[in-house]
């Protein structure tokens, strides 16, 4: 779904902060071949096991607000891998991370087009999202 939009530009996976993060998840060898075949072709043949979450961000740059007392980040979120599909792009979003005596709390918020969102929420165990499309919160979840 991110992949099929022409607006998303690609996120910058030649900086060597990202390089180094890839290679210590999944070794030398399966980073130098992701790279590559991302840099020709502008994704992957096959994700590679270690690298298949549900979401996979990248480009996150945090500020701690005292307010809420937590972490939110700054600037659009690089938008790795959504499941075993390598999306590689910035989107606009938010992501917030609290500590909480009864759990910590993961918000996330996804935006591709201004009608096209997507809102997770973690907290003690549970995963709630929601979406402006129901269809591709059920692809997404899968």
């Amino acid at each position: 779904m991110f992949n099929s939009i022409p607006a998303l530009q690609p996120f910058m996976d030649d900086r060597p902060a990202y390089r180094n993060a890839l290679t210590n998840m999944i070794g030398k060898n399966k980073a130098e071949k992701l790279l590559n075949e991302t840099g020709l072709y502008g994704s992957a043949r096959r994700i590679p096991s270690e690298l298949q979450h549900t979401l996979m961000l990248s480009e996150l740059k945090f500020y701690y607000n005292k307010e809420r007392a937590s972490y939110i980040s700054v600037g659009n979120i690089g938008l790795g891998v959504i499941g075993k599909t390598y999306v590689g792009r910035m989107v606009k979003g938010k992501v917030e991370i609290m500590r909480r005596r009864s759990g910590d709390v993961l918000n996330i918020y996804l935006e591709a087009l201004p009608d096209m969102w997507y809102y997770f929420n973690y907290q003690r165990g549970v995963l709630q999202a929601i979406s402006s499309d129901e269809n591709s919160i059920s692809q997404l979840m899968k």
